[in-house]
């Protein structure tokens, strides 16, 4: 037989009890021999913990990569500008040139070597200018290629890292 407390009464006799009493007044039963079952304690439901992932897409390495590769034709256009054969080739026609003119220099019995300097000393500046944006558009394309290579490489870390995550492709 249980205890109802909502009643206040003895379970044996029925007489009123005072909540918190231990004994009847009446009958003397003893009180919490009928206390009431002690209702069932909620058991907390914890989510079973799963593999955190991160963004499930992150195109950032995809970019990177088809950025260097776009770089690294920037700099192969780059080597084969029309500028750079221009350049190289002003450099071979002020090589030969001067080389003509000083075996003229050297081989005219009329003229001096030293008619012949301001037009030595023109094809050396043209040179110089020639040489010096030769070293541009190389300087420039190696800088290309560089950084392609860099960024390729951080792409591709980037696409690995998102595949092991769950990212863009599931392999």
């Amino acid at each position: 037989m249980t205890y109802n407390q909502t009643s206040e009464k003895c379970p044996v006799c029925g007489e009123a009890v005072l909540p918190g009493q231990l004994l009847c007044p009446a009958c003397g039963c003893n009180i919490p021999d009928f206390a009431p079952e002690p209702a069932a304690v909620p058991v907390p439901v914890y989510p079973v913990p799963q593999r955190q992932r991160l963004r499930p897409a992150r195109p950032a390495g995809l970019v990177l990569c088809l950025l260097s590769v776009l770089l690294c034709i920037l700099g192969a256009v780059c080597i084969r500008s029309d500028t750079l054969q221009k350049s190289a080739e002003t450099i071979r026609v002020c090589r030969d040139a001067k080389k003509e003119l000083r075996n003229a220099a050297n081989s005219s019995p009329y003229l001096s070597p030293t008619t012949y300097d301001p037009l030595i000393r023109r094809y050396d500046q043209k040179q110089e200018k020639a040489e010096k944006e030769l070293r541009k558009i190389r300087s420039g394309a190696l800088l290309l290629w560089g950084i392609g290579a860099f960024m390729g490489f951080g792409g591709c870390t980037l696409l690995y890292l998102s595949r092991r995550e769950g990212g863009i492709w599931k392999w």
